[in-house]
C-alpha cells in the first residue's frame, strides 16, 4: 500500500509540472489555447496546476464519495451550464478542469486527496469547489 501511495505523490508531483509557457507574449491566444495556467492566475502553494477534466486519474482517485460533493457538483454544473445531465457531458469535456492537492489525508484506513474542480469559460472560472476523492488501492 505504501509503495501505492508513493506512486500516486510520484503521479501528482509530475500533474504539477506545466511543460507550457505561462506567458505568451505579442500573441493573441487561441480558444485552444485559452487555459486557467496561462494567465491571471498564479499557481498556489500545495496545488498541482490545472488539468483538463478529461484526463482525470479515476482509476486512482474515486469522487462523489459524500452527497455533500455529489450535491455541489450537480450545483456547480447547473451554475456553468444552466441544466444539470448528460447533455453536458461534451461540455463539460471542454470546460471543466481540476486540480489536485498536493498533501494526502489518511482517515481511518482510507487515503483522501482534495480536488478543486472548475468549470472555465471565457476566460475565467464561472464556478469552482472543492471535493474529496478516496485514493483506490489494489487490496
Amino acid at each position: 500500500m505504501l509503495i501505492k501511495i508513493f506512486s500516486l505523490i510520484i503521479s501528482i508531483s509530475l500533474l504539477s509540472l506545466d511543460f507550457e509557457t505561462p506567458f505568451v507574449l505579442g500573441k493573441t491566444l487561441s480558444k485552444e489555447q485559452e487555459n486557467p495556467n496561462l494567465y491571471r492566475n498564479e499557481p498556489q502553494k500545495h496545488w498541482s496546476l490545472w488539468r483538463k477534466w478529461d484526463t482525470f486519474p479515476h482509476d486512482q482517485i474515486q469522487l462523489g464519495m459524500s452527497n455533500m460533493d455529489y450535491g455541489g457538483m450537480m450545483d456547480m454544473e447547473y451554475r456553468c451550464f444552466g441544466s444539470v445531465g448528460s447533455e453536458n457531458d461534451a461540455k463539460k469535456s471542454q470546460s471543466y478542469w481540476y486540480r489536485l492537492a498536493n498533501e494526502i489525508e489518511c482517515i481511518g484506513q482510507d487515503d483522501y486527496i482534495q480536488i478543486e474542480v472548475g468549470c472555465w469559460m471565457e476566460e475565467k472560472f464561472r464556478a469552482k469547489m472543492i471535493v474529496k476523492g478516496i485514493i483506490l488501492t489494489d487490496s
